[in-house]
């Protein structure tokens, strides 16, 4: 269990790094508008996938597990952006939460594909 939360955060990293390295890209033959268009749907297409792809590499209960993993993660990264990062405060609280939905959109897609999961073994639910 403890290597699904190594392995699954340094997935992550690795996506947040991709994502920093997208945003440093300049296309000169794109006009800014389409590219702000393509990235943003490659980023919460990309995110979203992740939280499905965590969730489905879960140890059981598999939504328990991501979820702990997802929040965890993120708010590691809040903190890390509340005290080392130059933008304002609610734009990190709001880029973090963002984040933190689009994964656990992917969750819940993962939990609506799966329908053999009891619904009793989610914690809001126990």
């Amino acid at each position: 269990m403890n290597d699904y939360f190594v392995k699954q955060s340094l997935i992550i990293c690795l996506w947040f790094f991709c994502i920093a390295g997208l945003l440093r890209i300049e296309v000169s033959w794109l006009s800014e508008n389409i590219t702000i268009l393509i990235l943003f749907i490659l980023i919460t297409l990309g995110s979203v996938i992740l939280g499905y792809s965590n969730t489905h590499f879960a140890p059981e209960p598999k939504v328990k597990m991501s979820l702990i993993l997802h929040t965890r993660f993120m708010g590691l990264m809040l903190i890390i952006d509340l005290l080392f990062g130059k933008s304002v405060w609610y734009f990190d609280l709001a880029r973090n939460f963002g984040f933190l939905g689009l994964f656990l959109l992917g969750t819940f897609i993962f939990y609506k594909r799966n329908l053999n999961l009891n619904v009793t073994k989610i914690p809001p639910f126990e």
